[in-house]
């Protein structure tokens, strides 16, 4: 059975792209597979988001700025694969918002900015919110954190993040 077979019947959801380079085009790949509708990308460089609609081949409105798309109340979730530096202030938006989101890793640069996208999250409580960190479940990451003995402030951004809500995977383990 293919994805788009096993989603027949159930409500395409609408998405947000905000960062149109290689992640982001894997998130379009991943959209398009599934049959969802890919509904608005911003990208700051013009020429990327041309080449993003090439490769994508996917029709979507070219957003203006973030902020159209972080406060877009008709879509059903943001992606945000923008660089790194703008992380923190797009996911703060997003979850102020109560926007569901998945954010590409990191969600912030600074143990403060962590603290603060943790006391959003707990307040804010989207219905799915998920980020790409997978290291921290690496063998060489765990036996650093077991040498550290300070687990803590170490894993708040893992325990932050862990998915909640209900998420499909092409592997079958969502």
């Amino acid at each position: 059975m293919t994805q788009s077979e096993a989603n027949e019947g159930m409500r395409q959801l609408r998405f947000g792209l905000i960062g149109a380079g290689a992640r982001g085009l894997v998130f379009a790949a991943h959209i398009k597979k599934r049959g969802d509708d890919l509904i608005a990308v911003y990208d700051p460089d013009k020429e990327r988001l041309s080449q993003f609609a090439l490769l994508s081949g996917m029709s979507f409105f070219a957003a203006e700025d973030p902020d159209s798309i972080l406060d877009d109340r008709e879509l059903d979730a943001i992606v945000i694969s923008s660089p790194d530096v703008f992380h923190t202030a797009q996911l703060k938006q997003a979850l102020a918002s109560s926007q569901n989101v998945y954010c590409e890793k990191p969600l912030a640069t600074d143990l403060p900015a962590q603290h603060l996208l943790a006391d959003l999250e707990r307040s804010a409580r989207p219905s799915v919110f998920a980020s790409g960190l997978v290291l921290p479940f690496h063998l060489f990451y765990r036996k650093l954190f077991a040498l550290a003995g300070e687990l803590d402030e170490s894993i708040l951004c893992m325990r932050m993040i862990c998915c909640r809500g209900r998420f499909t995977s092409d592997a079958g383990t969502g």
